[in-house]
């Protein structure tokens, strides 16, 4: 069952992958680099300093930055833990577009888990000033999708990275709530 569950990813992968052309390749590269989406988290600071003063947005940026931290951990962690080649290392070069080649393990998505987890938290945070910014769940869903179309990780790896992202940038709104940053901003 596994190796079947396998093999659909793989397939899944280089359908995906496949779908790619060398006229997109500069935006796709440019998508799935960090520092492409900095004016993207400046106006995220800049929303969190308008939404909740200064002195909080300073310590709910402060909290998303630990909230960072954690999920780049438990990512490396696990990746560590299950070791799992790179599809631009597993043989498929014949078959796939590779477009960057990374060196470190591909289970699970790191670019995944970090924008799931931080979109969560503040889709959390400021959807009940505004249901748009549900919108900002455009930010993961292209950033993990640049890592299938640059060649470096499969379906698989995104798709849980993507949960643990949800589940961690959950906990982390669920938690700051509990210990009421948020209704005493003192």
């Amino acid at each position: 069952m596994f190796n079947d569950i396998k093999d659909i990813d793989t397939s899944f992968f280089i359908f995906l992958n496949s779908l790619g052309a060398e006229k997109y390749d500069y935006f796709w590269i440019s998508i799935t680099q960090i520092y492409f989406w900095i004016p993207f988290y400046i106006i995220l600071a800049l929303i969190l300093v308008k939404t909740f003063g200064k002195s909080l947005g300073k310590r709910i940026a402060m909290y998303a930055v630990f909230l960072l931290g954690v999920t780049i951990l438990i990512t490396e962690s696990v990746r560590m833990i299950v070791g799992r080649i790179r599809p631009n290392n597993a043989g498929l070069e014949e078959v796939i577009r590779v477009l960057q080649f990374p060196v470190n393990n591909s289970f699970f998505s790191g670019h995944a888990a970090n924008s799931f987890s931080l979109t969560t938290f503040f889709v959390m945070l400021l959807c009940r000033k505004s249901k748009w910014y549900v919108l900002l769940y455009l930010w993961p869903l292209l950033f993990s999708y640049s890592r299938i179309y640059v060649g470096v990780h499969y379906p698989s790896d995104i798709l849980v990275g993507s949960i643990v992202g949800v589940l961690l940038g959950g906990s982390a709104y669920k938690i700051l709530k509990r210990n009421s940053l948020l209704n005493n901003p003192t």
